[in-house]
């Protein structure tokens, strides 16, 4: 089984728990939304791993003109994005999928949002990240915001089994494709881990 069928099924169970409890730990993503717009307002987002639709709603109200799409594995997930985002009508739109395996959405989004999603890929991470590179219109950025580093070993083999890798890899793939237009980091919880903030543009 893949990582992305154990992302899946993982998510089929946390699902109707995922927003009781995972504002707890998962640090700055108001400021993630918010720096989509670090080159003024885009007329097309696109989130990848957008789970329940959160920052969906976010992004419809901060950029009422602005077209958004979400990206998820998760089917559990969407169909609670779905249910939140009805009053936004087709201006916010949902795909369920792995993300970068076509070019659906080349050439398409000026902001291309990953918010806790990067730690999440495994082997995938360095085609999504090329995926990003290519999809985002001229002048696009991307912005993420994950976990970065921790030095307790327990805690990154416990972030494993729970498929997210907390190891200083994601941050090191976005400066080896992006140039950084900014940055910001964090520790969390008296320094068990890290987080950062990133908005870059594609290397070419």
């Amino acid at each position: 089984m893949s990582r992305a069928d154990h992302v899946a099924g993982y998510y089929r169970f946390h699902a109707p728990i995922y927003d009781l409890t995972r504002w707890t730990f998962l640090f700055h993503r108001r400021r993630a939304v918010e720096w989509t717009g670090l080159d003024g307002p885009p007329r097309r987002v696109l989130e990848v791993g957008c789970g329940t639709g959160i920052n969906l709603v976010r992004l419809a109200h901060l950029w009422p003109h602005a077209e958004i799409v979400g990206v998820d594995l998760s089917g559990a997930m969407l169909a609670r994005a779905r249910a939140r985002l009805a009053p936004f009508g087709d201006r916010v739109r949902l795909h369920e999928g792995a993300y970068g395996v076509d070019d659906t959405f080349t050439g398409w989004p000026d902001a291309l949002l990953f918010s806790y999603s990067l730690t999440m890929m495994g082997e995938a991470l360095p085609s999504v990240l090329d995926a990003a590179r290519r999809d985002l219109a001229e002048g696009g950025r991307v912005i993420a915001v994950d976990f970065d580093d921790t030095p307790s070993r327990t805690f990154r083999h416990w972030m494993r089994a729970n498929h997210v890798d907390v190891d200083g890899r994601v941050l090191r793939s976005l400066h080896d494709r992006f140039h950084t237009r900014r940055q910001e980091t964090g520790q969390a919880f008296g320094g068990l881990w890290s987080t950062f903030l990133f908005a870059g543009s594609p290397r070419r």
